[in-house]
């Protein structure tokens, strides 16, 4: 637990943010094919993903693209986000750790003002979860390694 609040405040203070529908407010690796599982219980989640972003509050959604490298446990990489005229930033640098299926990260918009913070879980070569923005959006979440 204390690793997700670790993660939270690195989050931030770092601020990572993949999208951020505009509710209001708002302050604040290549594409390689899966690999050989690694201690964390998943394969390797470098490569690249598309997938979409749906609000639950009304905001809509929109495409996710993503670039990641996993190295450890730790996720690092960006995400394009498309197809929302609500979005607050297009594109952002993704931070975060893989623990087994369990995948804990932050988008911090290029900009550096705006954050999502995404939990999601690792089936295979789809990763899915919910997300919830500095802004008070909340939605969920897929993407789909390409």
């Amino acid at each position: 637990m204390s690793r997700i609040v670790t993660l939270s405040r690195r989050v931030l203070v770092g601020g990572m943010v993949l999208f951020l529908l505009g509710c209001g407010g708002g302050g604040n690796g290549g594409g390689s094919s899966p690999t050989a599982p690694t201690s964390s219980g998943t394969g390797n989640l470098t490569g690249t993903y598309a997938g979409t972003f749906t609000s639950s509050l009304g905001g809509g959604s929109g495409n996710i693209d993503a670039t990641l490298t996993q190295s450890g446990n730790r996720l690092s990489g960006s995400v394009q986000l498309s197809g929302n005229p609500r979005l607050l930033f297009t594109s952002g640098t993704v931070s975060g750790t893989v623990e087994g299926t369990s995948v804990v990260f932050g988008v911090v918009s290029t900009s550096g003002v705006h954050r999502v913070n995404f939990q999601g879980t690792v089936s295979g070569t789809r990763i899915s979860g919910t997300y919830s923005a500095s802004n008070g959006d909340a939605g969920t979440w897929s993407i789909t390694r390409t």
